[in-house]
């Protein structure tokens, strides 16, 4: 009988232990959403609701990028578990049902969040992982900070014009560019 492996690594030998940060995306999604449900009063016009609002938006954040890990780092890896995908798909669904939950008066504007959050991503792509060029990955980056100051300060409404002007220029951009994300296509 053959020792289950995992990228040709026996599973009882187990590695020195170091940190495994990826998971800590679940500690300010926690508690950011406990902060939206503490903060949430009812009233989305007060600045009580709209700094639950925020929470709830920042939180669901927090569950796309644990999610995003989770299918990295584990559902990959096992790619035989039937449980490991619910996981990851629970999580984005609690992200979906959390933006929709905090800024349900402003439900369209929200509906661009994952458009906003894919470009912070992009950002981490060209200044992290060299996937995109540093250029795309500093405008995204500035956009989605830009944003995230902005809304809420002001109107969600403004979330739907950035987002849709940055989805235009990060489209054309990766149409028409040559980093090394291009050349895998």
């Amino acid at each position: 009988m053959t020792t289950p492996t995992v990228r040709d690594r026996p599973l009882d030998v187990v590695p020195p232990r170091r940190v495994t940060w990826w998971p800590l995306w679940g500690v300010p999604a926690g508690v950011l959403g406990l902060a939206a449900a503490a903060l949430d009063d009812g009233a989305g016009g007060s600045a009580t609701g709209a700094a639950a609002a925020s929470c709830g938006l920042l939180a669901a954040i927090c569950l796309i990028v644990l999610g995003a890990q989770w299918r990295r780092q584990v559902e990959r890896r096992f790619d035989g578990s039937a449980a490991a995908p619910v996981v990851g798909a629970g999580l984005l669904f609690s992200a979906v049902a959390l933006a929709l939950a905090q800024a349900w008066a402003a439900a369209v504007p929200v509906a661009w969040l994952g458009v906003l959050t894919g470009g912070a991503a992009l950002s981490w792509m060209g200044w992290h992982e060299h996937l995109v060029s540093r250029a795309l990955g500093s405008f995204t980056g500035v956009v989605s900070l830009a944003v995230a100051v902005a809304v809420p300060l002001t109107e969600p409404g403004l979330l739907p014009l950035v987002a849709g002007l940055e989805l235009v220029v990060v489209a054309g951009w990766l149409a028409l560019g040559r980093g090394p994300l291009q050349s895998l296509v």
